[in-house]
């Protein structure tokens, strides 16, 4: 393994774990700010047809984890997901 490559294998580690702490970090934030009054079914039906970005939630919590010291960047290309 050259250094480049622990180099990368490290930032990629790095990275799974701040994106562990923003999964748990909106859960929480989730937890707080939103009572579902709505069953399992009615929820999924919803999330399905949400396809905006930059909705209010996801605002407060990038204005909260930046708050917070967290600092990310919002498309990097080398995490999973979209």
């Amino acid at each position: 393994m050259c250094s480049s490559d622990k180099y990368n294998s490290n930032e990629h580690i790095r990275g799974n774990k701040i994106v562990m702490k923003l999964a748990h970090l909106s859960q929480l934030f989730l937890e707080k700010t939103m009572a579902d009054n709505l069953t399992a079914e009615q929820r999924k039906k919803n999330m399905q047809h949400i396809k905006s970005k930059d909705t209010k939630i996801e605002v407060l919590l990038r204005k909260e984890l930046w708050k917070r010291g967290y600092r990310y960047r919002k498309n990097y290309s080398k995490l999973p997901g979209k």
